[in-house]
């Protein structure tokens, strides 16, 4: 089995779109925490200042390095390489390669989401600030604030799930391509009528006249999904070679039906030859 998870830029550029919007307070509370620390220099207020400051820092420097992180091109895991942990190849056709565990890969090396703990940290800053100048929590900020945290430790594990459910998958059975949402196409290698594979993008034809297009431009790990489909169309091919082959549709070979005249047993030897009859005396009369 070969699963190879489909990584789309887009999808990590809405994000970390996302990511800003909610580090969008960072601007307000840093001048607000230098100001608090200028105007009340000692108590509640040097605390709070002070933890202003550096939330709003952790979260604009964190946020800087994910900007920089999403402009690079994504390294390529061993698992999408088509290689073991490691460092050895797997195999190129088999389902004993490290693609075939590309979603364990993910679950172990994901790791935490450090840009969701900062703006968890900065939501609850926010709130303790609100809390000390009004006197009340503002309870849409206390509710956001814990659920950022738990996204950011969990961010491994969510990440892996999605790298399964976005999934495309070439196994014995056949082929399953994700779509849209929490759709997939899979089929058995009976019902594949074609895959084409193109510079930009690529497309598994049914027989049925369903399809599904792949976007190869817009992928991050582009070369690892080519090779999966590469396999996929290779096995087709054997496939199709194989019905084609004489005697495949009735379970027969021609070869296997014929008999080999070196490899024919030997005819039984002939017995004694029997005597004959001596001639008869001609007498004459």
């Amino acid at each position: 089995m070969i699963s190879v998870p489909l990584r789309l830029r887009r999808a990590r550029r809405a994000q970390l779109f996302q990511k800003i919007q909610h580090a969008l307070p960072a601007a307000f509370l840093l001048p607000d925490g230098l100001a608090r620390l200028r105007a009340e220099p000692h108590g509640l207020g040097v605390l709070l200042g002070a933890t202003e400051v550096v939330a709003s820092a952790a979260v604009a420097f964190l946020l800087f390095k994910a900007i920089r992180a999403a402009r690079r091109p994504m390294p390529t895991p061993a698992a999408d390489r088509g290689e073991r942990p490691g460092g050895t190849r797997g195999a190129a056709r088999g389902g004993n390669g490290a693609g075939d565990h590309a979603g364990h890969h993910d679950a172990s090396h994901g790791g935490i989401d450090w840009v969701d703990v900062a703006l968890a940290g900065l939501l609850a800053t926010e709130a303790f600030v609100h809390r000390a100048e009004t006197g009340h929590l503002p309870r849409p900020t206390i509710v956001l604030a814990p659920a950022m945290l738990v996204l950011g430790l969990m961010h491994g594990r969510i990440q892996a799930w999605g790298n399964r459910r976005r999934a495309l998958r070439v196994g014995d059975d056949g082929i399953s391509i994700p779509g849209r949402f929490f759709g997939r196409l899979t089929a058995s290698w009976a019902e594949v009528a074609s895959i084409e594979i193109g510079p930009a993008a690529a497309r598994v034809a049914l027989k049925d006249g369903r399809s599904r297009t792949i976007d190869l431009a817009g992928a991050e790990n582009q070369p690892a999904i080519a090779r999966a489909l590469e396999a996929a169309r290779e096995r087709l091919a054997a496939l199709a070679d194989a019905d084609a082959r004489p005697g495949a549709a009735d379970g027969t070979d021609a070869a296997s039906t014929g008999t080999d005249a070196a490899t024919a047993p030997p005819s039984p030897p002939a017995g004694p030859a029997r005597p004959t009859a001596p001639p008869a005396r001609d007498t004459g009369t």
